[in-house]
C-alpha cells in the first residue's frame, strides 16, 4: 500500500511515524545524541562558544581542563548557566569532529589535551550564516540569486503545504524543523539555526 503513495503522501507519513527502532538510532547518532543532561539553549551557547574561541591547528595542544575553565568562566561572568565537561565535551566533538584527545606527560604526571587545536589569537563575535532569505527582501544581484531566491521560495510553500504552517523564510521554516523535532536537532546545522534563534531572541524550544 505505502509503494502506492506518492511522494508527497509518503512524507507527509513520515512526519507521523514515531521514533524508529533502536537500531535505526544507533545509525543516526552523532557525537552530540546523547546530550541529555542539558537543553538545547545551554549546547547552542557552547556551540556559539567554541566557534568563536577556538581554532584548529596541527602544530598546538591544548589542555582540555584549561578550555573548560575558559567556558566557564565566560558562562559565570555572563550570568549564563554553563554545560557540565561530559557534555561540553560531546559539544566540542561535534564542532572539531577531526580534533583528538591526547594524554602528555609521565604515566604519574600527565595531562588530557586537544591534539591540533588551539585558542584563537582574536576573538570576533561569532558570525552566523544569512538564513533570511525572504524573496520580498533582498535584492537580486543576477540570475544565479534570482534562480535560488525562486527555490527559497517554492522550498516555503512546500514545506507549507506539507506541515500547514505558513513560513516567510528558510529561517523561518528551518527554525519550525528544529524546534519541532522534525531534524536532528544536535547535528551542525541544528546548532548554527538555535545559535543564531538565541541572537535575535526567538529561542523557545525545550531540551
Amino acid at each position: 500500500d505505502v509503494n502506492r503513495l506518492s511522494d508527497v503522501e509518503k512524507f507527509l507519513l513520515y512526519l507521523k511515524l514515531p521514533t524508529g527502532s533502536q537500531s535505526e538510532d544507533v545509525l543516526r547518532q552523532t557525537p552530540t545524541s546523547a546530550l541529555h543532561s542539558s537543553n538545547r539553549a545551554e549546547q547552542a551557547q557552547a556551540f556559539t562558544w567554541i566557534r568563536s574561541h577556538l581554532e584548529e591547528d596541527n602544530e598546538i595542544c591544548v589542555p582540555k581542563q584549561e578550555v573548560f575553565e575558559d567556558y566557564k568562566e565566560y558562562c559565570d561572568s555572563h550570568d549564563r548557566k554553563s554545560l557540565c565537561a561530559a557534555d561540553f565535551g560531546k559539544v566540542m566533538k561535534c564542532v572539531f569532529p577531526n580534533v583528538k584527545a591526547r594524554r602528555l606527560g609521565q604515566q604519574d604526571i600527565h595531562t588530557y589535551c586537544y591534539s591540533g587545536l588551539r585558542k584563537k589569537l582574536e576573538v570576533q563575535p561569532p558570525a552566523l550564516p544569512e538564513l533570511e532569505v525572504c524573496p520580498r527582501k533582498l535584492k537580486v544581484s543576477n540570475e544565479e540569486d534570482e534562480l535560488f531566491l525562486a527555490s527559497c521560495q517554492l522550498v516555503c510553500e512546500w514545506a507549507q503545504k506539507l506541515i500547514g504552517s505558513h513560513f516567510n523564510s528558510l529561517s523561518e521554516l528551518s527554525e519550525h524543523l528544529v524546534g519541532n523535532h522534525y531534524v536532528n536537532s544536535k547535528s551542525m546545522a541544528a546548532f548554527t539555526v538555535l545559535a543564531s534563534m538565541q541572537e535575535s531572541g526567538t529561542h523557545n524550544s525545550k531540551g
